[in-house]
């Protein structure tokens, strides 16, 4: 076992400074660094054992993947301490680790939808561009400000997936002890971590005392299938969260914990034998949603978002010792959408058939004492449908999530697919569309 704390204080590659060990295992040791404009944080890694230029190759790949729901590599490369050969990688310093959240008291369930969703939406990015991610779990779900944002620098392309060794764990699916990783290896991590999130029971500790509240009762029962042909992928687990294609739900506890008996044995089996938001990289997925037809209107309308759904407050809770006691008596705040002033009509352009404000929760809208801008780049179908958006510019990442999000739900006159930019203004007013080119 590799005495990572006493590597603190030494440099890495003549540039960053090991500052406290924040955490490890034998085969990675995770330090916060003091060199660098941003927060980050330094992991490094024994060479010995592994194809260090192929683990080079793929971090240099992995850096040019861009969601907002992926933490972002910085540098990596090649260093020694005290003789002892490692290569390291840079990567953003999260705010909050869900995993220490989970100790405290469990999630409640708009938090947990608050986590879900966007993990769904970073999962559907990389295993549509043939990757897989492999550690889904609460160590590696983390708040960056208020965005909740999955690990980098572990994930893999599918083709690849189980040629190097890994870390046991007991979120890996149990196919994974015969090497074999896919993408449904990620919906079985990811189903356990439901569970703990939900209950503080870690995978492995026997049945569960009551069935999940749904829809979670039922996304777990399918994404814990033995077989991982049968387990939900996150596109139909998204599509359930929203309430889409609902099945019946399991009636009884007996019927819901169908699961329960095979998979204290599946979890066993992993103890003993195993390893542990289309587009080119700037563009955010778009939401898995069925394209409507757009129809061209005279005046385009500009449609207030629903109140139906919460806006997302901070992913995770404030790691104080006050809010961790009283987390679990109060009632979660309730968090309203603030509409804006409309949309000065003369900006826009005749093919705008509909646009959609971003929405702002509450508390970010009371946060706004100046202006904040955001520009969004919409790729349209030639059924005038936003297919994806990316981030022309913008400085804080709630305010360009938002916007993207909201962009998304655009509508243009149908017959050209040139891509359409939209200009956002925040003020404590409300949002409001500034331009459209």
């Amino acid at each position: 076992m590799v005495d990572w704390k006493a590597y603190e204080g030494q440099i890495v590659d003549g540039v960053f400074t090991l500052g406290e060990f924040l955490g490890g295992s034998e085969r990675c040791g995770t330090f916060a660094t003091s060199e660098g404009p941003r927060s980050e944080v330094i992991r490094l890694h024994p060479a010995e054992g592994r194809n260090v230029e192929s683990q080079l190759t793929l971090w240099e790949r992995i850096s040019r993947l861009s969601h907002p729901n992926l933490m972002h590599l910085f540098r990596w490369g090649r260093c020694q301490l005290e003789e002892q050969p490692m290569i390291y990688v840079v990567t953003e310093k999260a705010d909050e680790v869900l995993e220490h959240t989970v100790r405290e008291r469990p999630l409640e369930l708009d938090e947990v939808r608050q986590l879900i969703e966007p993990t769904l939406e970073a999962l559907t990015y990389l295993h549509d561009r043939g990757y897989v991610h492999g550690r889904v779990r609460p160590s590696h779900l983390f708040a960056v400000a208020e965005t909740v944002k999955l690990s980098s620098d572990g994930i893999v392309p599918l083709l690849e997936a189980g040629r190097e060794p890994r870390e046991k764990s007991a979120y890996d699916a149990p196919e994974m002890a015969s090497g074999l990783m896919t993408t449904a290896s990620d919906v079985w991590s990811l189903g356990w971590t439901l569970i703990e999130v939900l209950t503080q029971q870690p995978p492995g500790k026997g049945s569960l005392p009551e069935p999940l509240p749904e829809p979670f009762e039922e996304i777990v029962q399918h994404a814990l299938k033995a077989d991982p042909a049968e387990r939900w992928t996150v596109q139909r687990i998204a599509r359930r969260l929203r309430g889409e294609g609902i099945e019946g739900p399991a009636s009884g506890a007996g019927t819901a914990r169908r699961y329960a008996i095979p998979l204290v044995a599946a979890a066993a089996a992993v103890l003993l034998g195993i390893w542990v938001w289309t587009r080119p990289n700037s563009e955010a997925q778009a939401p898995d949603r069925p394209a409507v037809a757009a129809t061209p209107a005279p005046v385009p309308v500009a449609k207030q978002p629903s109140t139906a759904k919460s806006e997302k407050p901070s992913p995770m809770p404030v790691n104080d010792s006050a809010s961790r006691k009283s987390a679990a008596k109060r009632e979660p705040a309730p968090v309203q959408d603030t509409p804006g002033p409309a949309p000065r009509q003369g900006a826009l352009p005749p093919d705008v058939v509909e646009q959609v404000l971003p929405r702002v929760s509450a508390q970010a809208q009371r946060s706004v004492t100046g202006r904040v801008r955001t520009t969004v780049v919409a790729e349209v179908d030639n059924g005038g449908n936003v297919k994806s958006t990316r981030l022309e510019s913008g400085r804080s990442q709630y305010f360009n999530r938002i916007s993207m999000e909201a962009v998304r739900q655009w509508k243009f006159a149908p017959g050209s697919t040139r891509p359409r930019v939209i200009s956002f203004e925040f003020t404590s007013r409300g949002p409001s569309v500034t331009s459209v080119r």
